[in-house]
């Protein structure tokens, strides 16, 4: 995922100044508009249920409500600019031009536009649209070079030549960075959230400007939040971890427990930490910190349903996994959490890849097992979810398709395969699974399910719309080449 993190702390920063800004005037606004604050942070709070469940034309409403009701106001700015950025992230990029102008050309003259501006270009970013986002971050420079915001647009810049994979831009932009914002007071926090860019496909020099940042500015602290000095520590200790220096992370490690501030925001830094162990294959490590982060949790009034599920995966992992009943029977104790249908997916995501590992190691019986769990989850997780969670669906299905594949369930394949290009075309899983249906005709024609006619007329169907709908992924070249050495005679 891309810097997701960033993004919701610097829009928590902007929430916060937001109320502080309003409260100075709440009085005299109050007076104009007959609206207490409270009743404006429910009219953004009913936005927000709005956007989270899908209901994209609501919250639209919702935000030009409040956009007329305070026409002029801080209010009015964080209104369109969290509608400029509900568009993008739901791909209604028509629509997000349209919102992005209106910020634009309503509310140039006010001092938050430029930290407005960046979010959207941001929120661009996100959805892997780095070109977009360059657009938007050259017209902040040029259009408000003095203002104090700008290096925001500048860190973006290197953000999306990183994106582009454009690694000469990247550094000069990064160098522009720093020969004209070293003295910015969030300098090192920009750099943090560059460093998180480069961790997957760079993470020598994610690790490289983690460590100038943290060199340069020792005794920092100037955070909008607190709890952010921990969480980018927690960044450092899961690139330590990537980098295979468990000695590192385990310094790193204890360098963020003792910046703990909140033990809520703690207990999520170190659940983080601990999937990333689980992942490296140390469940009794994992385990240990998933049963650390339960015990700062006690207490809180924090749901323990993830808790709970991840302690499942370590003993996934450790070969010692619930009787499957028994998990149906925890999983169905927690109906009434919002977040269930998430959670059960991970577990399924969790026997899926432990599968693999039995696989590997010879243990035949025990990874058909898994797969066979795998499926089921995702079922259950698919009988779960709410109409609007329609990206957690698709990935289930494609997930499933792929267990029902290992097992030599070919049909059951095609038909997951089939829901995501009809029902989510647009899902990241969406090009491959047109290509496994392809695929799948070929492994139906050697098993003798159809005639060797039959399968390649279909194969040539599917890869053909392949090549039509997602013309520049990497499975288009492996159809078309296909389609070149199977050339249909008349």
């Amino acid at each position: 995922m891309f810097n997701e993190i960033s993004k919701v702390r610097r829009a928590a920063r902007r929430l916060v100044m937001f109320s502080f800004l309003f409260c100075a005037f709440s009085a005299a606004l109050d007076f104009a508009v007959g609206q207490t604050f409270a009743d404006v942070l429910a009219d953004f709070d009913q936005a927000e249920v709005y956007d989270n469940n899908g209901q994209y034309a609501q919250a639209a409403q919702a935000y030009q409500n409040i956009i007329l009701q305070h026409a002029g106001t801080e209010h009015a700015l964080t209104a369109q600019e969290r509608l400029t950025r509900m568009c993008v992230y739901s791909s209604q990029f028509q629509e997000a031009q349209t919102a992005y102008q209106e910020l634009v050309n309503n509310y140039s003259e006010q001092a938050g536009i430029v930290e407005a501006i960046c979010e959207v270009a941001d929120s661009h970013l996100y959805l892997n649209r780095p070109q977009k986002a360059l657009e938007i971050c050259r017209y902040v420079l040029e259009t408000w070079p003095n203002s104090e915001d700008i290096m925001w647009a500048q860190a973006i810049i290197v953000k999306a030549y990183i994106q582009l994979q454009d690694a000469d831009s990247a550094q000069a932009a990064y160098t522009n960075l720093l020969n004209n914002y070293s003295s910015h007071t969030k300098i090192p926090e920009a750099i943090y959230d560059i460093a998180q860019v480069y961790r997957e496909p760079n993470p020598q020099k994610a690790l490289e400007l983690y460590e100038y940042a943290m060199s340069t500015w020792p005794d920092y602290s100037n955070w909008g939040d607190k709890n952010d000095a921990m969480l980018y520590r927690r960044d450092l200790v899961l690139l330590k971890l990537d980098l295979k220096d468990e000695a590192g992370a385990q310094a790193a490690y204890e360098s963020m427990t003792a910046l703990s501030q909140d033990n809520i925001v703690t207990a999520e830094a170190v659940t983080d930490v601990a999937d990333a162990y689980l992942r490296t294959g140390n469940a009794q490590k994992a385990r240990e910190l998933f049963e650390y982060a339960q015990n700062l949790l006690s207490g809180t009034g924090v749901s323990e349903m993830w808790n709970q599920f991840n302690l499942v995966k370590t003993d996934i992992s450790s070969g010692n996994d619930p009787n499957f009943q028994s998990l149906m029977s925890l999983i169905s104790g927690f109906s009434q959490e919002p977040d269930l249908p998430a959670a059960i997916f991970t577990i399924a995501e969790h026997y899926y890849r432990q599968a693999f590992v039995r696989e590997n190691a010879g243990l035949g019986k025990d990874a058909e097992r898994y797969f066979q769990n795998s499926i089921a989850l995702w079922d259950r997780a698919i009988e779960e979810l709410p109409a609007y969670e329609a990206d957690i669906a698709a990935d289930s299905y494609y997930f499933t398709g792929e267990a029902y594949r290992r097992l030599g369930k070919i049909e059951k394949a095609v038909e997951c395969y089939k829901w995501v290009v009809d029902n989510q075309p647009d899902n990241e899983n969406a090009a491959n699974a047109q290509f496994l249906i392809g695929y799948s005709y070929g492994q139906l024609k050697k098993n003798g399910a159809i005639s060797r006619f039959d399968a390649e007329d279909k194969t040539r169907s599917a890869y053909e719309k392949v090549i039509q709908n997602y013309p520049d992924c990497i499975e288009a070249k492996a159809a078309q080449s296909w389609l070149k050495s199977h050339i249909k005679s008349n």
